[in-house]
Formats: C-alpha cells, sequence, structure tokens
C-alpha cells in the first residue's frame, strides 16, 4: 500500500491533543532535556539508563530515579521527603530511611563519587541532597520550520527550501537526535500559533527557524535555534557567502547547531559540486519533487537529469533522479517497466559513489519490494538505511509496508507508529497507519487511525480512500461507499480514488454504475496510462472471475506494485480458483495469499 497524494496541509479546527508525539519524550517540570550531561556521565531520563564514556554503567531503578531528581534541580537542596514522594510515592510504609540510604550508595559507587569529598552528591546532614556538578543541555528533539525567502525575487523560493532540507537532512543524520521529517514541518505556519504550541504538535524540545535572502550573488541566512517549552533563545547567527560557497555555509550552520544542542555531528565531508549550474539544477528538482504533482514530479526529473549531466560525480542528484522514477511509478502515472529500471540504474549510480547514503539504501529497498518482490532483499536495504540514518521516516514507512505484506504485523505497528513519531502531521502516514491496523483485523484502531488522519486535512482524499477500504474489509459496504466517493469528489476523479469508487459500487450490487467505471477507465487509457490492477479490482467484486485474472495477468506482467495486496479481503472470493494460486506464487506471496481470512 503507498501513500498517492503529496497534498498533506493541516487546515483550522483540527485537534492538536491527538497528534502530538510530545508523549514520546520524557520531559521534567522544568523543561529539562530527557539527556543530561555532567562530567564524563550521560543520563539518558527517558530510558533510565546511565552511561559514561560510551560505556553503560548498571543502576537499578530506584538509585537512577535518585539521580533523576537531583538532576531536576542542580544545586539546590532536594529534601528527603521529596525523593520519597518521587521515588516511593507519598503513601509507601516501606522502611524508606533505608531504602533511601541504599539508593544513594549505589548511586554515589556508579558515579565513584564519595561522601566525605563529593563531586556529584552533596549530603546535607538530616535535609537531604544537593547535585553539584555543572549540568549541561542535550537537546534530544528537534525540528526545522520552513525558512522564510525575503529574497526580492520570490523565485527565489527553492533556496528558503534548500536550506530547510539541508538542515533537515543533516541533523537527521545524528544518531542521537530525533529530527522531524519536512513533511510535518512543512505544515507549521509561523504566526498561526505560539512557538511552545508547535513543539508541542510535533513532539520536539527545540525548535530551528530562520530566513533566507539571495539578491545578486551573495546569500544571507539568519537562523535561531529556541527552546520551545521556555520559548527561550539558545542561539542566533548570521551568515553571508557568495551563492558559489552555500554548502560550505549551510555545513557550518549545521555544526554549529550541533554544538548549540549537545551532540555530535559527523566529521565526513560535504561534497560540492564543481559548478554552481549543478547545485542550482538539482534544487530546482527537489523544489518541484516536493509539490508530488505529475506535472511537478517530470520537471524535477528534468532538473535531476540536467544536474546528473552537469556533475556525474554528484550522488544526490542521482537519489533526487531515483526518487522522481520510483515516485511515478507508485502513484500509477507510468507503466512500472519504464520507471523501475530506470530508478534502479539512478540509485546503482549514487551508490557507486557512496555505499553510506541512507536514502540511497531506502530508495533501493522500495524498488527491490514494489518491483522484484524481492521480500528479503527490500528488507536488508530498509536495515541499511535505518542503521545509517535513523531518522528517515520514508524508510520506517516503507519498512512496515513491507512488514504488513509479510504479514509481521506487531513489528509493522512498530515501524509505522516510529514513522508518525518523526511525522506526526502527515495525512499519508497516519492514514498508513490505519491501513497496517486493518491488515492485523484491528478495526477499532485502523478507524480511529484514518480518522485522526481525516481530521488533519478533511479535504484530502487519501484518509477517506482508507477508510472506506477499512469499511469495506468490516462489511460495512454503505459507509464504504460514503468514503470512496468522498474521496472522489475531493480528488476530482484523481486514480486510484475514481477505480475504487467503482469496487464499492460493485459491492454494493450497483454493478452498472460499476461497468460504467470499467468503461471509463479502458477509455482513458488511450490517452493516459491506467493500471491493469485497478481494473481488475472492480471485475473481481462484479465475482467475474475471466475478467478479472485476465487483467491481473496483465498486471503481473507489468509488475504492479499494488499486487502485493492479492492478500488483502478485495481478493477473497478469488483465493480458492487455482488461477489465483498461481498468480500469488509469481508474486511471492503464495502462503500468505492463500491463507484463510478470519471473519470480520
Amino acid at each position: 500500500m503507498y501513500p498517492l497524494s503529496g497534498r498533506n496541509r493541516v487546515v483550522g479546527g483540527a485537534n492538536p491533543e491527538r497528534y502530538t508525539a510530545a508523549h514520546q519524550t520524557y520531559r521534567s517540570p522544568n523543561g529539562l532535556s530527557s539527556r543530561v550531561s555532567f562530567g564524563d556521565f550521560e543520563a539518558d531520563l527517558r530510558a533510565g539508563e546511565l552511561w559514561r564514556s560510551g560505556t553503560k554503567i548498571p543502576l537499578q531503578r530506584q538509585p537512577f530515579q535518585v539521580l533523576a531528581a537531583l538532576l531536576e534541580r542542580p544545586g539546590q537542596l532536594i529534601t528527603r521527603d521529596e525523593l520519597r514522594q518521587v521515588v516511593w510515592g507519598g503513601n509507601t510504609f516501606v522502611d524508606f530511611e533505608r531504602g533511601l540510604n541504599k539508593a544513594i550508595n549505589r548511586l554515589r559507587a556508579a558515579l565513584r563519587d564519595a561522601a566525605e569529598n563529593p563531586a556529584f552528591i552533596e549530603t546535607l546532614a538530616r535535609r537531604g541532597y544537593r547535585f553539584l556538578g555543572s549540568v549541561r543541555r542535550t537537546i534530544d528533539s528537534i525540528a526545522v520550520l520552513p525558512f522564510v525567502n525575503l529574497s526580492p525575487n520570490l523565485h527565489h523560493d527553492f533556496w528558503a527550501e534548500s536550506v530547510t532540507d539541508e538542515l533537515i537532512t543533516r541533523l537527521a543524520a545524528i544518531q542521537s537526535l530525533r529530527v522531524i521529517s519536512r513533511t510535518s514541518c512543512a505544515q507549521v505556519k509561523l504566526g498561526t500559533m505560539p512557538l511552545a504550541e508547535v513543539a508541542r504538535r510535533l513532539g520536539v524540545e527545540a525548535i530551528v527557524e530562520g530566513s533566507v535572502t539571495v539578491k545578486g550573488r551573495a546569500i544571507r541566512i539568519r537562523a535561531q535555534l529556541i527552546q520551545a517549552p521556555q520559548d527561550r533563545l539558545l542561539w542566533a547567527a548570521s551568515y553571508v557567502r557568495n551563492l558559489a560557497d552555500v554548502l560550505k555555509l549551510q555545513d557550518q550552520m549545521v555544526r554549529d547547531i550541533a554544538v548549540q544542542v549537545g551532540v555530535r555531528l559527523a566529521s565526513d565531508a560535504v561534497y560540492e559540486p564543481e559548478k554552481m549550474a549543478t547545485y542550482r539544477a538539482y534544487l530546482r528538482g527537489r523544489y518541484f519533487w516536493n509539490k508530488r504533482s505529475p506535472a511537478d514530479l517530470k520537471k524535477a526529473i528534468k532538473h535531476f537529469q540536467k544536474a546528473v549531466t552537469l556533475d556525474p560525480k554528484f550522488a544526490q542528484a542521482h537519489i533526487g533522479l531515483a526518487d522522481g522514477y520510483v515516485l511515478l511509478g507508485i502513484l500509477g502515472l507510468l507503466p512500472p517497466h519504464d520507471v523501475f529500471p530506470k530508478a534502479r540504474a539512478a540509485v546503482a549510480a549514487a551508490l557507486k559513489l557512496d555505499q553510506s547514503l541512507a536514502e540511497a539504501r531506502a530508495t533501493l529497498g522500495h524498488i527491490l519490494m514494489a518491483y522484484d518482490w524481492d521480500w528479503g532483499g527490500a528488507e536488508r536495504e530498509f536495515k541499511n538505511a535505518l542503521g545509517l540514518n535513523p531518522n528517515c521516516s520514508a524508510a520506517h514507512l516503507w519498512y512496515g509496508n513491507l512488514l504488513t505484506i509479510l504479514r509481521r504485523h506487531e513489528e509493522a505497528t512498530d515501524e509505522v507508529i516510529k514513522a508518525r513519531d518523526l511525522d506526526p502531521l502527515s495525512i499519508s502516514v497516519n492514514a498508513l497507519l490505519g491501513f497496517v491496523y486493518m491488515r492485523a483485523h484491528r478495526y477499532n484502531l485502523a478507524t480511529r487511525a484514518c480518522k485522526d488522519a481525516i481530521e488533519l486535512d478533511p479535504n484530502n482524499p487519501f484518509g477517506h480512500w482508507i477508510l472506506a477500504r477499512v469499511f469495506d474489509a468490516q462489511h460495512e459496504l454503505q459507509k464504504a461507499l460514503i468514503e470512496s466517493r468522498k474521496a472522489v469528489d475531493l480528488s476530482r476523479s484523481e486514480l486510484p480514488f475514481f477505480a475504487h469508487l467503482g469496487y464499492a459500487l460493485a459491492r454494493r450490487r450497483k454493478r452498472g454504475a460499476a461497468r460504467k467505471i470499467i468503461m471509463q477507465l479502458v477509455k482513458g487509457s488511450g490517452k493516459r496510462y491506467v493500471s491493469p490492477y485497478l481494473i481488475a479490482l472492480i471485475y473481481t467484486a462484479l465475482d467475474e472471475r475471466d475478467s478479472a485474472f485476465k487483467w491481473l495477468e496483465k498486471a503481473c506482467s507489468e509488475r504492479t506494485a499494488r499486487l502485493t495486496e492479492l492478500g488483502d479481503p478485495p481478493f477473497d472470493r478469488l483465493r480458492p480458483d487455482h488461477r489465483f494460486r498461481k498468480l500469488a506464487h509469481r508474486v511471492g506471496i503464495s502462503d500468505l495469499a492463500s491463507a484463510q481470512q478470519p471473519p470480520s
């Protein structure tokens, strides 16, 4: 199952409480980060772990809770009664004094501290304890909001977008830092809500915002880092360079931010194209790719091809080209054989230049899954990508999709939830979580996830389409038809929403209306590409098996990505047919597709 709409925007009226990822991150009453450093030590308050110079120090739960309480108020007296409330609870009647003394002794042993000459924990007789060390802020989650274009030329928007994308990409490579994806950040409009509310909705502790001004051959970037819960400015800077040095400028800015949030940035040098025209073409490609419309995707590919021609050693341009071709195939805009081999060649070129590119590994995994139906190879590449960049929301989402194809439902849910935590305001990610729950027959959760996606943007067809499929799986056919009509109306009859309406009509025994849609699809295929899978789906609902298999065979010959859905409820009635088993075997899901579905 693949997201087919790039229009992920938030409109007024959505309930922000339902979309925040803030619950994923520990917050003390003082807004302290979940990771704090002191001396050679680092405490991960969320995981309950103590580390020293990269080595984990064993420490039991109660001593760690005492440490966490002391770290919240360094330099201040924490009374014994306060520690009892925090660690043991106000109504406990255990031998508190002995328990606290034991916890303090174990904590001092872990910190190599001495009561007589303390470096970290000072005893204040009969009153309590005080943390002596200097506590350093270590921000563990961040969002880069879209930089504003302040250039006299409004057409320089792509420069502002490029700065935003580059910051997100570089920061996301830091494994100890959770970085929100571009999709969710792009939906936040500054000035529409307080910064603390923006951070709460995105589930982050810090926000980066700024502006870009291009004038002549010069570029000025202003940026600031804000600790959102306190609305406190942590850092601000202004950079002015020649446009030809924009990559060096962005690299310096990323390194400055990394220092401020207390994380280490990889020392790998960033490849710089020799010609500014190469980078400009690449930026224009990403600018149009992010828009996701058919016309914009074709423009994006044109610009990526130009960048590759100007500098074949620019790996990012090859990745952009591959991503463009993959989207054309996934969105069903061109036949799979026309785009996926080109995408594979572009990924191979990128990996030949640099084997450690997480984006290339993720895109290769997507090709192996959607076109080759090579489940083992796809899983290997998704794991490689996430090992290189655990902040890659798309890799988590695609890996989750692979796992749900293989009916590894619990793992699939975990991966898609990770994608949602990194991209909490994405309509596609929220709706696809509903699709994963549907495949696991957890229909209440599936319905809730789809409704969350719809509430994010009621005018986006994708959430309605997935909700229609959830209702169909439960045999709530009238509700499925209502949601299918909404998707068609909102999308202005875009594929696959229009084709799914034909399926929903057939399920409601409105055979004439369903046949009419088939006729329109077949007629339209003379002017644009129409996946044979979509026509087969309607014939399946009409229970016209010979026609269904005729079009499914065509889809299989084309290696249509959605044939991975053969194990889903729409094909239940075809399952006993020997032709279905042969087809499922060719796709590589024979064991899964032939399994009986449990009753709804």
